[in-house]
Formats: structure tokens, C-alpha cells, sequence
């Protein structure tokens, strides 16, 4: 985005420091709890367009900074960052794909980049399974990822007992 157009500019630099400054933020808060786990999504649109045309998976056309194959490469970097970063202050590091809606084929291939990049650290859990949503057993809690995608809220009473009998 440009100034002139909205106001602000943003494009794929200024989005990675945000990224990462965020990332660092959460961590500071969190230094020194001996966290056994921290959980990082991948996926949840966070790449925006699906192929190298700038679209989503349904077609529409997007707006977007740079060509498609180097902000893929960008979002990886992003992702090796945050997972070392994570490990600095958390036993393991659980990443959950939950693709988005627009680029869901580019994120299932992200998370399995990913993967192999993790494969020989013990730490990391890449959960790579192609299904909408991911349930994490915590204790008495029972945490969801989904993108919420033609998602209710309320429909998850229901959900969560009928797809995580176990868990629930």
C-alpha cells in the first residue's frame, strides 16, 4: 500500500519488521516461565494470495507487495526466525498449519517447507495434517486452531465433542 492511496505505506519489509517485533514482544513477556510450550500458527492467510496470478484460491484478484515466489520466501525466513526465537524461551515449539482461505495450497506447502527445515530438531512439532481444525489438550483446557472460515461461534459447543471426543 502507498501513502497517497491509504494513508500509510505497507509492503512486504515493513511487514516482516512488524512481524518480528511482535514475535519479540510476546517473547519478552513470557522470558523466564520455563514455558514447556509456545504454539505458532502457520498459515491463516498469512501469505494472501495462492498462486503466482495474485490470486486467492477462489480467483479474486489481490493486491499484493512483490512477486509471488519472494514473498513466499520472506514468510519462510519469517517463520525460521520465530521458531528459533520461540525455542529460546520454551521447551518445544508446536506449529499448527491452518490454512486460510485465500492461499491455502501455498500454506500447506509452506508448513511442510517448514517441516523439513525442523525435521531433525525434536523440539519442534510441525502438524502439517490437510484439516481445518487442530485441537491441543493443555491441562483442563482444550485449545482450538481453526481460521474460522464459514465458522459459527457457536456452532463449537457442538464441534469441539463430535471432532475431539478424546480431548474433550
Amino acid at each position: 500500500a502507498h501513502w497517497s492511496e491509504v494513508g500509510e505505506n505497507y509492503d512486504t519489509n515493513i511487514a516482516s519488521l512488524n512481524f518480528r517485533a511482535a514475535m519479540l514482544s510476546l517473547l519478552s513477556k513470557v522470558r523466564g516461565l520455563n514455558l514447556d510450550v509456545i504454539h505458532l500458527t502457520i498459515g491463516n492467510d498469512g501469505l494472501h494470495v495462492n498462486n503466482a496470478e495474485n490470486t486467492t484460491k477462489r480467483g479474486t484478484k489481490q493486491d499484493v507487495d512483490g512477486r509471488f515466489y519472494k514473498v513466499f520466501d520472506i514468510a519462510a525466513k519469517n517463520y525460521e526466525w520465530a521458531i528459533d526465537k520461540a525455542l529460546e524461551v520454551a521447551e518445544t515449539v508446536y506449529c499448527p498449519l491452518i490454512a486460510g482461505n485465500h492461499a491455502p495450497d501455498q500454506e500447506i506447502l509452506l508448513a511442510k517447507y517448514i517441516k523439513a527445515v525442523y525435521r531433525k530438531e525434536p523440539r519442534v512439532n510441525i502438524d502439517d495434517r490437510p484439516i481445518s481444525r487442530k485441537a491441543y489438550h493443555f491441562g483442563r483446557n482444550l485449545i482450538l486452531h481453526t481460521h474460522g472460515d464459514g465458522l459459527n461461534i457457536n456452532d463449537l459447543a457442538h464441534i469441539l465433542p463430535l471432532e475431539f471426543p478424546k480431548q474433550w
